[in-house]
């Protein structure tokens, strides 16, 4: 990026965060016994939501979250990614509660000021991680929608992109350059060298990934104020 030979516009870069780090966001009002989900509400992650449901309905916020046994949204509930950058760069904004929930945000802030980007050439790819490769294209379009992003990037800019991933993120990009492979056989080669210049893998867990089997197995809570059950439901 620090490269004086790229010239303006540089290369745009796309960001791909990891497990649980893109925000979720109610697109269906739940009733609770306390406050309610209302639509639009920060689902993941909503600090303030953890503690009120933890106060006051123990179930509801997490049983909003969970998904049915063929990945289908629960009847009183329905939850989708949030969009673009805000969606990756900071999980709960708030005065205590941004530090600890960032994703992207430094970087963001980083080659904002540092290079010139903007919104025109950095573009974030928050996706559902709780469903399978598959359900993210034929549930979200995810796959054709991020081909469709970056071919706008790379043409609004004039050049091909860095790719970043974190941590689940590089499964997600490798799915996706497979579905490129499978749905254009012919021509996907080429569209790599076109719309990608290189790609930086933030700790891929090529080998799995042991946080995730540590909450299912001991309830550990990632440092949220759930207890131990909820953490394992979770």
């Amino acid at each position: 990026l620090a490269d004086s030979s790229w010239g303006d516009p540089r290369p745009p870069v796309f960001l791909f965060p990891g497990l649980a780090s893109s925000r979720l966001v109610a697109w269906k009002a739940k009733k609770c016994i306390g406050p309610d989900i209302n639509v639009q509400d920060n689902l993941w992650l909503n600090v303030q939501k953890v503690v009120e449901t933890l106060t006051f309905d123990p179930r509801c916020w997490l049983d909003c979250l969970k998904l049915g046994p063929n990945q289908t949204d629960p009847e009183d509930c329905r939850v989708r990614p949030g969009d673009g950058l805000d969606a990756v760069s900071v999980l709960s904004p708030g005065l205590f509660t941004e530090k600890p929930t960032s994703v992207y945000n430094n970087l963001i802030s980083y080659i904002s000021e540092a290079y010139g980007y903007d919104k025109n050439s950095i573009i974030g790819f928050p996706y559902d991680w709780r469903l399978s490769p598959g359900k993210l294209e034929e549930r979200d379009g995810f796959f054709s929608s991020t081909k469709a992003r970056i071919e706008a990037a790379v043409q609004l800019n004039g050049r091909p992109g860095i790719v970043f991933a974190h941590s689940m993120g590089n499964n997600c990009i490798l799915y996706f350059f497979k579905w490129l492979k499978l749905r254009f056989p012919r021509s996907w080669e080429s569209w790599l060298t076109k719309h990608i210049w290189t790609y930086v893998a933030l700790a891929p867990p090529l080998l799995g990934a042991i946080s995730p089997l540590k909450s299912v197995l001991t309830g550990e809570p990632m440092g949220l104020p759930i207890t131990e059950r909820m953490a394992r439901d979770l």
